[in-house]
């Protein structure tokens, strides 16, 4: 079995963060993942809680207004390429301490960019923050977990992106992936993210 780590902060703690402000309070909560595809599962569902402790943060929705700053308000397709922009620029690639699985509230993760103009964060936490985002300016998130083929064994599920479903069409937010690796993938479901 593989540790699980997760950094929350407290939801209300100091909701309005700013830069060089001190950061909201953590709670550390630690878990024994099971391995193989329940791991998986297990860790999505703790993504899923965080994006719905996170939707109604003022935090995370005035960081999604300021990312859609110029967008028409119903160009949802736009909004949700801005929302990508903004976590491209924010959330650059690092993968979580070995070998635990790292989860980082979006909050937690907003106060970082605050804080330093950016969150260094694996694939599931900017997922995770992708979502919140989504959410909290009315758009629907859905997780893709995926297996890329360069697990041990190739079908290993190693990766997960969030999109938002469009009109019956699902558009990636996802920073640290490449246009098509969904259907490229050996194998991906697509779960809800609230």
């Amino acid at each position: 079995a593989m540790a699980y780590l997760g950094a929350f902060g407290t939801p209300d703690a100091n909701p309005l963060t700013r830069p060089g402000d001190q950061l909201p309070p953590l709670r550390i909560e630690r878990h024994w993942l099971p391995s193989g595809d329940l791991g998986i599962w297990v860790t999505v569902e703790q993504m899923r809680r965080l994006v719905r402790e996170s939707v109604y943060h003022p935090r995370v929705r005035e960081v999604a207004v300021r990312a859609i700053a110029g967008n028409r308000p119903d160009d949802s397709e736009a909004n949700a390429r801005s929302i990508a922009a903004w976590l491209q620029d924010s959330c650059p690639y690092v993968r979580d301490p070995f070998p635990c699985e790292y989860l980082i509230a979006p909050w937690v993760l907003l106060s970082r960019v605050d804080a330093d103009g950016s969150a260094g964060c694996d694939c599931d936490c900017v997922s995770t923050l992708g979502a919140a985002l989504l959410s909290s300016i009315g758009l629907r998130p859905v997780f893709t977990v995926l297996a890329n083929g360069k697990g041990t064994p190739p079908e290993t599920y190693n990766h997960v992106l969030t999109r938002a479903s469009i009109d019956g069409k699902l558009v990636s937010v996802d920073p640290f992936s490449l246009e098509g690796c969904v259907e490229q993938a050996v194998r991906y479901k697509d779960i809800e993210a609230t």
